[in-house]
């Protein structure tokens, strides 16, 4: 920012321009109180936009369907909670920059911001999907308490700096709480040995591993293929990366079901049998199992990063095995910690994982029951949330057929979604050339 001012002023280059996609992307990938995600090399940062808002003044926005971009960004700093990073400094002495003792932040904040810009928060849609490769799914631009949803689907091209192994990885925070989170960028600094040895690796982050290798381990310049789908009640996004060992293929696919929960769906094919192992963080929580080995239950505590909040977890995974690990994690410069994190294993990777994520405050007691209706080379799951049903059923490739509960498919990945009368709300299908679905019966 220092060094776009100066051009400006005294050479005359002026490159805001050309950084304006820049700022408009901390806005859309910012989540309910205002901070970045601490992926690849960054701990959590706020947005600090009203140092650049002056320089858009003119400048119309994708973010709003008529206000400035000066106005967006002022908007993103007023609506952004520093109480965090003022804490952190006045315990540490560290700001939120990561280069404390070497950034003038204060002369920058008092040369650059205009108070007379108005804040206007953005008028598009909530949820973002960039061509970088990122994809936020969010229930409101301004959202506390909870009701808030904020997923990261994180599918960019692998760079060949400050790159960490986290191919097709996600953050989710809800109910006010960051809860499946990143590990983070390192302890303290670039040069320790735990960011090499921890931070950048696949386990650090909710990812697969292949046959112990990351997907795409190389610098590639490649943006994993997307495809979306959109309707009342169901969003979905599959990501597809072909940089793995043995020529073969991983597609992740994050749903959001009914504004409140989320199913992860991993399908993996390759030219021969492969072993598969990915890991799932609950952040700065407490870890319990919950049922039969396939759910678990996240605890969170109030504290500077948000609100008491729990998540109930399922993986159901044929043929893996999920075991409780510790692992580091830092959110802010100089406050890491061990926390429990899940590890799911297969020697062989067969049927697809199926990932189902309720967030919710301390106290939910909203009925939601996973069943697991696997079967041989197709994973299916059945959800009651409240009085609704879902099916999710998912096979590696297509012609491998799923019969009952009121659908027949070949789809390699079908959804059906009923309402509490049993009325037909959502169908999708992905691949296969059928999905039949009936209202409701009581077949289950």
């Amino acid at each position: 920012v220092p060094f776009l001012y100066h051009y400006r002023n005294v050479s005359g280059v002026d490159g805001f321009a050309a950084f304006q996609p820049v700022f408009e992307t901390m806005v859309a990938v910012r989540n309910s109180r205002g901070w970045l995600p601490n992926i690849e090399d960054s701990y959590i940062r706020p947005t600090p936009t009203h140092l650049v808002a002056e320089a858009y003044r003119a400048s119309p926005t994708r973010l709003h369907s008529s206000a400035s971009l000066a106005e967006v960004l002022m908007w993103a700093y007023e609506t952004c909670d520093f109480g965090p990073f003022d804490e952190e400094r006045e315990r540490s002495g560290f700001n939120y920059t990561g280069a404390s003792w070497d950034y003038p932040l204060e002369i920058d904040e008092l040369l650059t911001w205009d108070p007379s810009i108005q804040p206007v928060a953005p008028d598009v849609a909530p949820d973002q999907f960039l061509e970088g490769g990122q994809s936020v799914f969010r229930d409101a631009w301004e959202s506390a308490g909870p009701q808030q949803r904020y997923l990261l689907f994180h599918g960019v091209a692998v760079a060949d700096n400050h790159n960490h192994h986290d191919q097709l990885s996600f953050i989710l925070e809800a109910a006010g709480q960051m809860m499946c989170s990143d590990s983070g960028y390192s302890r303290g600094t670039y040069s320790g040995p735990e960011r090499k040895a921890w931070y950048v690796t696949p386990a650090a982050h909710n990812t697969l591993t292949f046959d112990g290798e990351p997907a795409s381990p190389r610098a590639s310049n490649v943006t994993p293929a997307s495809v979306r789908h959109a309707e009342p009640g169901l969003l979905l996004e599959t990501k597809t990366t072909t940089e793995l060992p043995k020529h073969g293929r991983w597609s992740r696919t994050v749903c959001r079901v009914a504004a409140d929960y989320f199913v992860v769906v991993d399908r993996v094919e390759a030219e021969e049998p492969m072993a598969v192992q990915g890991s799932l963080h609950g952040g700065r929580g407490t870890l319990e199992p919950a049922g039969d080995g396939k759910a678990f239950l996240w605890k969170y505590a109030e504290d500077r990063y948000g609100s008491a909040a729990r998540l109930r977890t399922w993986i159901v995974a044929p043929g893996a095995d999920t075991v409780v690990r510790q692992g580091e994690l830092t959110y802010i410069k100089g406050d890491y910690a061990q926390y429990p994190y899940l590890e799911t294993s297969a020697a062989s990777f067969g049927a697809p994982w199926i990932t189902v994520l309720k967030p919710g405050p301390a106290d939910d007691a909203m009925p939601f029951e996973v069943v697991d209706l696997s079967d041989g080379a197709r994973t299916s799951v059945l959800i009651r949330a409240g009085g609704e049903r879902v099916l999710v059923t998912a096979a590696n490739g297509e012609a491998v057929n799923f019969h009952g509960h009121g659908i027949e498919t070949d789809a390699s990945l079908a959804i059906v979604r009923w309402g509490n009368e049993g009325q037909l709300l959502n169908r999708f299908r992905d691949g296969g050339t059928t999905l039949r679905a009936a209202e409701w019966t009581k077949l289950d």
